[in-house]
């Protein structure tokens, strides 16, 4: 309870049709404790009322802030994002990718350890790899930002990455091999934003696409016995 009040004390944010704005010095002059209960309480207050902030979203927020880089930016949910301008932490609608990411449009790549996290910097979602034992007696399903595949049938090494020439990737369920950029045809994405797209890709081909479609060849089934969970945060 004291730590609450303390943190509804300190938190000094005026939202309108916007967003708002929080001052970077009141929130990291506070105890550790209580910078962390600020932005839990925006989490879970405005950016995810309908999902429990979990610790991992809490420390990519305070790592966010902590640096302070001038109009950084970072996407929080489908419809909020975060911006340090001003020595003010912003909260906006997101409209999309950040113009300087836009600009640059030269793409990324970053290897995947296991379990481990990636923060992509170009577009500030966090990809968590972990494995998951497959018991007999539970089923393991997708929620909403997840995507689970076999691990046992992923060819190592692994990349997170924007897309090359030629890369294709037989969706699950599907017969044949569908190019990316079809792919991204299909899904209405701008052309000045699929180089800011990231892609999983292994030894042999693309795993999986950014709305969560896996390839059939790493698909989970009844002889999988250990399952790399994705979390995109």
């Amino acid at each position: 309870d004291f730590i609450r009040q303390r943190a509804s004390e300190c938190l000094e944010i005026i939202l309108d049709e916007k967003g708002g704005r929080l001052k970077l010095d009141t929130l990291l002059a506070q105890h550790q404790a209580i910078t962390r209960r600020v932005i839990k309480t925006l989490l879970a207050d405005l950016f995810m009322p309908r999902k429990e902030a979990t610790y991992i979203h809490i420390l990519a927020v305070e790592e966010f802030v902590r640096r302070r880089k001038p109009l950084s930016e970072m996407k929080v949910c489908r419809d909020w994002q975060i911006k340090i301008k001003d020595e003010y932490l912003m909260i906006e609608k997101y409209t999309g990718a950040s113009r300087d990411a836009q600009v640059k449009g030269s793409g990324f790549a970053y290897e995947v350890r296991i379990p481990g996290q990636i923060r992509i910097a170009e577009t500030g979602k966090i990809w968590d790899f972990r494995l998951i034992d497959k018991s007999a007696d539970r089923e393991h399903y997708a929620s909403q930002n997840e995507i689970l595949m076999d691990y046992e049938k992923i060819a190592p090494p692994l990349l997170l990455r924007t897309r090359r020439p030629g890369d294709r990737i037989q969706l699950q369920g599907m017969r044949g091999r569908k190019t990316i950029k079809n792919i991204f045809i299909d899904q209405k994405i701008p052309r000045h934003h699929r180089e800011l797209v990231p892609l999983l890709v292994d030894h042999d081909s693309v795993i999986a696409v950014n709305d969560g479609r896996i390839s059939e060849r790493v698909g989970v089934s009844s002889r999988t016995r250990l399952i790399l969970r994705i979390e995109i945060i």
